[in-house]
């Protein structure tokens, strides 16, 4: 009866091995896979800032961070 016992408690730390490397490899996965799906950044024409394209205002091929800016037109030096 000792070693069935021995038998069963080393299957299962062998089983909690196996799952605990297949969770840590799928989060590895899924970590990777946000960073691939990065957010293009583009600059306002007018004040230079730098945000998230689907946050910017695009007006005649120039984006700008609001729609005052984008009224505004690029600034000049």
């Amino acid at each position: 009866m000792g070693i069935s016992r021995l038998l069963i408690l080393a299957l299962m730390a062998l089983a909690g091995w196996w799952l605990w490397k297949k969770v840590k490899s799928l989060s590895a996965e899924q970590s990777s896979s946000r960073l691939t799906q990065a957010t293009p950044m583009v600059c306002c024409a007018h004040c230079q800032l730098h945000l998230p394209q689907p946050e910017a205002v695009r007006l005649h091929n120039r984006w700008y961070c609001s729609n005052a800016h984008a009224q505004a037109g690029p600034k000049h030096q």
